[in-house]
């Protein structure tokens, strides 16, 4: 298992472009918490054909979080596939959490719609995306201000990050954990916000 601030690194790079990380864990474990723009790639007998495909020729450096039930195996596959792993960590999401290293995790519209008086809602949509409606109470901080505006925000609070399709809440999650924040990722954003037919608000002029 590698250095756990290595991995805050390589969390960084990832953020960057710079190296695909594979959460090999079951796509449930996934769901209740994940690493910054790790994608979901679940240990399975056909894994390493999938991933064959899924590179389709591409050699990126890879990292492997997992644990000690698959995470070996998955090294092993990138091996015969001659891909190089640039870090494997074993020892699943609880030993990562006692580190206080970066997590994003996933919620539906239904979920926050649910449990809405536990999140700060912010819809990092553009003002003009905003006029067509917002959830109810949300923080309205477009995505190209969020650098200028951090010290608006809160380390103890949880977040739930919204955008139109949540693409762009994605990046901004995944960014927002690594400053340290407690943040969570609106599936499907806005569109799946309107498509259940939740209360809107039209933002003041």
């Amino acid at each position: 298992m590698t250095d756990p601030q290595q991995w805050r690194a390589w969390c960084e790079k990832a953020a960057n472009g710079q190296l695909v990380i594979l959460d090999v864990r079951s796509q449930a474990a996934y769901d209740l918490g994940h690493l910054p723009l790790a994608y979901a790639f679940p240990w399975s007998n056909g894994f390493e054909r999938q991933l064959s495909a899924a590179l389709g020729g591409s050699k990126p450096p890879i990292g492997i979080f997992g644990d000690q039930t698959n995470a070996p195996s998955a090294k092993t596959a990138l091996d015969h596939l001659g891909l190089f792993a640039e870090g494997v960590w074993d020892g699943g999401m609880e030993p990562w959490l006692a580190q206080n290293l970066p997590v994003v995790r996933d919620i539906s519209v239904g979920e926050l719609y649910q449990r809405r008086e536990r999140f700060v809602v912010v819809d990092i949509r553009e003002p003009y995306e905003h006029a067509t409606g917002v959830v109810p109470g949300a923080m309205l901080l477009p995505m190209g201000h969020m650098s200028q505006r951090l010290r608006e925000l809160d380390r103890h609070r949880d977040y739930a990050l919204i955008c139109r399709s949540g693409s762009r809440s994605l990046n901004m999650t995944a960014w927002l954990a690594l400053q340290g924040f407690r943040v969570h990722n609106v599936l499907n954003g806005m569109n799946a916000w309107m498509a259940a037919g939740y209360p809107l608000e039209r933002p003041q002029s």
